[in-house]
């Protein structure tokens, strides 16, 4: 290639570089199938807690009517 016919850049570097790295970032954002399968597991362990939350708040409920009924 001669220097005649080299590209010539119009955009700084900087610039250049961050918005290559913005745009791969953004493809893989849009494209990773992790993304897919991290969500379902937030909601799994959102249930689970909600599940043992729920469980001890009624354990203790039958619990004390349970020693009030008895008298202790």
């Amino acid at each position: 290639m001669t220097k005649s016919s080299e590209p010539k850049i119009a955009v700084p570097l900087d610039e250049w570089a961050e918005a290559l790295i913005d745009r791969t970032l953004e493809r893989h954002l849009n494209t990773c199938p992790v993304r897919e399968r991290v969500e379902k597991l937030e909601v799994r362990l959102a249930s689970l807690i909600a599940f043992m939350a729920g469980s001890g708040l009624l354990g203790g409920t039958v619990g004390a009517v349970i020693a009030k009924i008895a008298g202790v």
